[in-house]
C-alpha cells in the first residue's frame, strides 16, 4: 500500500482569501489580481484545486512589510540614519 502525504494545517493557523484579504486591508479581487498576476501580497497553497489559503503567519509577516510608517516613526528612522 503506498502512502499518501499530506501537509496538515492547524485551522486556527489558516485563513480563506476572504478573511486574507479583510486583514490586509484590500478587496478580495485586488488579492486575487496579485496572486494571478505571479506576484502574490502572501504566499498561499491550495488544498483542492478550487480552495486558495494562507496562513496566518505570512498574512501577519505581509502586513509588517506593507505597513506605511507613521510620519513621526519615518522621521525618526531618518534622524537615525
Amino acid at each position: 500500500m503506498s502512502e499518501r502525504k499530506t501537509t496538515e494545517h492547524d485551522p486556527r493557523e489558516v485563513l480563506t482569501e476572504a478573511q486574507a484579504a479583510a486583514a490586509l486591508g484590500v478587496s478580495l479581487p485586488t488579492l486575487r489580481r496579485y496572486r494571478r498576476s505571479g506576484n502574490p501580497l502572501v504566499s498561499y497553497f491550495k488544498p483542492t484545486p478550487r480552495r486558495v489559503c494562507v496562513r496566518r503567519e505570512d498574512v501577519e509577516a505581509a502586513i509588517k512589510r506593507l505597513r506605511v510608517p507613521e510620519a513621526g516613526e519615518a522621521e525618526a528612522a531618518v534622524a537615525e540614519g
